[in-house]
């Protein structure tokens, strides 16, 4: 710059540092993280950290510093449960938003750990008639108080002491108190409890022995009815907190229907997949396909899936391309490139660098994107697309 001439001031010096070390290229891709983050997992406090770090990468709050849109913006990520709760207040002082959405969350925590290990409370009009419908119990004190712990342990004939003086957390079951427990914050995004992932929930393991006694039903069944014919498949993760921990998972941004979401690209995937909640969100037609696709996963029991978004469009770096994208449970997660459209497309995935890159010869797709109708759907199904 001296040697051209130019004067150096404060702000030219800063547009030549950020355009050596900062590209244009990384900005737009954290401003796009920022406008579609999600709370998901983190707690409020995470989230608005999270929130924080991001937002002064969006070109609007640059230019335009509002505490109303900023409010706003917030509550469009949080949780539904937190989010119904703060949305009616109209709060427009950002601090006091994170306060509230805080409050609302000890809340539920509390209102969800009440239930689970109490079950749901009634009262009567005036505290008259309970005596009347239940037996007389001792006091508590008589019945044992776990010292110390701040603790009671149910049982049949009302409240004991715990066997072997065991602490049990409200929330996960362990040994430790509620208060201390690391996944108070943790929702299971298939049967919406509290204290357990996707992967431990004992629904999906009821929901696959009871497909497996339905199949082996089937097969003693000579009412000559024909099941779905059963295809194989498998993914490497569906947690993106699990993708972030490996070094051979490569992440990105991709548009579909004009709208930003994240895309992991895995090559240990057999098929692309993509996050239910995010289907509905951006309201993606769904096929109900004519066979099962049974998706192993490491770690967990196997999930079922028969329904997929085929031939949906996809842009990456530019680049347009159709994708079969089958609905799966994800976590964090919003799309999956497995090794279907990677092969398609001879796609190269440098995990060293953790880039992608795409054959020269091989052209994009049409830009003229639309979705197969019924019929179409059918007749790829046939051909074995």
């Amino acid at each position: 710059m001296v040697a051209t001439g130019v004067e150096i001031t404060w702000e030219a010096f800063r547009r030549k540092f950020l355009e050596k070390f900062f590209p244009e290229t990384v900005r737009r891709t954290k401003e796009a993280e920022f406008l579609y983050l999600r709370q998901g997992n983190m707690s409020v406090s995470e989230y608005a950290t999270r929130f924080e770090s991001l937002s002064k990468y969006a070109t609007y709050y640059q230019h335009q510093p509002d505490e109303h849109w900023k409010c706003q913006k917030f509550e469009e990520g949080l949780r539904y449960e937190i989010r119904k709760g703060v949305i009616t207040q109209r709060i427009r002082n950002f601090p006091e938003s994170i306060n509230a959405c805080t409050d609302l969350e000890d809340l539920d925590v509390q209102r969800n750990a009440r239930v689970k290990n109490f079950g749901p409370q009634r009262f009567n009009r005036g505290g008259q008639g309970q005596q009347q419908r239940k037996p007389y119990q001792p006091s508590l004190r008589s019945q044992g108080f776990a010292s110390g712990s701040g603790r009671f342990q149910a049982s049949a004939g009302g409240f004991s002491r715990p066997s072997n003086n065991q602490i049990n957390c409200f929330v996960c079951g362990g040994p430790h108190l509620a208060r201390n427990c690391t996944r108070k914050n943790v929702y299971c995004f298939r049967c919406g409890k509290q204290g357990h992932y996707i992967r431990e929930c004992p629904e999906m393991k009821k929901e696959v022995s009871n497909q497996n006694s339905r199949n082996d039903g089937n097969k003693n069944n000579n009412n000559n009815k024909v099941g779905r014919p059963k295809v194989q498949g498998k993914v490497f993760t569906m947690s993106g907190e699990e993708a972030s921990h490996s070094d051979a998972m490569i992440q990105g941004t991709c548009f579909i229907n004009e709208n930003v979401l994240g895309v992991l690209y895995d090559s240990g995937a057999s098929h692309s997949f993509i996050s239910e909640v995010c289907v509905k969100q951006i309201n993606l037609p769904v096929t109900v396909l004519p066979y099962e696709l049974i998706v192993s996963t490491p770690g967990s029991a196997p999930i079922i899936t028969t329904k997929a978004c085929l031939n949906c469009p996809i842009t990456i770096e530019n680049r347009n391309f159709f994708v079969n994208l089958f609905c799966l449970p994800l976590i964090d997660l919003e799309v999956i490139l497995g090794l279907d459209w990677l092969s398609a497309n001879h796609v190269l995935l440098d995990c060293h660098h953790r880039t992608i890159s795409f054959d020269n010869h091989v052209k994009p797709s049409s830009v003229n994107l639309k979705f197969l109708t019924a019929n179409q759907v059918n007749t790829s199904l046939r051909e074995g697309a």
